[in-house]
């Protein structure tokens, strides 16, 4: 999705990436909503092998309208003289850069799904219906912020928005783990995921821009940022053994402030003077 996303948003001129990841978020929320459903009606477990044939139907179906490729060649990556640039082998500074924003927004984006709702109900005592709901509006807000993610880059950069990004989910944890109040939670939950929602889409579109890299540099940054879906949640886990779980999401909170940094690499590639 990520490489087909980054031809399609070269070849428009516009951020597009933002809105295919939208599809990803949409995806889970109604996942998770057509799952809760069919538990409520007392569907057993039939509806995983039926949604996974509907799914690799799809999947097929997209895939024939893929964008074509040059195999071997990396034509989408842009070049000052206008001319085709040769390709740079091994991974680059900038690549590594781009995956550890990228991984800071996995991150932020995974402690979510895997402890926002613990958070409440087991640390702050809020009911379990509160828990599912705030969980709930996460996703909703990431599938917005991402809708709005596109117009927003185009017309403030995506390292602002990727700064602003950081600073606002950071916010958004501080204040779900340090303000003792349900109605607080629920606002610093929606804070959480509209921070974090056009970051991961943003990443993947600098890293296509990532000169003589194209497509490699791509699968680079994501290798990275996936890596946080593999250490996030046992660290945090260990983590809460020791401080409890409140505390133990301030890791997360440094990874967004570096983040933060980090935000000028995220500029346009394609802009050269």
């Amino acid at each position: 999705m990520n490489i087909q996303a980054t031809h399609v948003e070269q070849q428009r001129g516009r951020s597009w990436m933002p809105y295919f990841h939208a599809g990803f978020s949409g995806g889970a929320v109604l996942g998770s909503g057509t799952g809760a459903l069919l538990a409520w009606l007392g569907v057993g477990l039939v509806q995983l092998p039926v949604l996974a044939v509907v799914a690799a139907v799809a999947g097929v179906l997209g895939a024939v309208r893929f964008v074509r490729e040059s195999v071997g060649q990396e034509q989408d990556d842009p070049s000052p003289a206008g001319g085709e640039r040769p390709v740079r082998r091994g991974v680059t500074r900038l690549e590594i850069l781009i995956g550890l924003v990228c991984l800071a927004a996995a991150l932020a984006e995974g402690s979510a799904n895997d402890w926002l709702a613990l958070l409440l109900v087991d640390v702050q005592g809020a009911p379990e219906a509160f828990g599912a709901l705030a969980l709930t509006a996460f996703n909703l807000t990431m599938t917005i912020g991402r809708l709005v993610g596109g117009p927003t880059i185009d017309r403030f950069g995506r390292a602002v928005v990727v700064r602003a990004g950081g600073v606002l989910a950071a916010t958004g944890i501080l204040v779900v783990t340090l303000v003792p109040s349900t109605s607080l939670a629920l606002v610093g939950g929606l804070l959480w995921g509209l921070g974090v929602s056009t970051i991961f889409p943003a990443a993947m579109s600098a890293a296509g821009e990532v000169p003589g890299r194209g497509n490699r540099a791509i699968t680079v940054v994501s290798t990275i940022a996936y890596g946080a879906f593999l250490f996030g949640a046992p660290t945090i886990g260990l983590l809460a053994e020791l401080v409890g779980l409140d505390r133990a999401l301030f890791l997360v909170v440094g990874f967004l402030l570096v983040m933060a940094v980090l935000a000028p690499v995220m500029r346009d590639q394609r802009v050269r003077s």
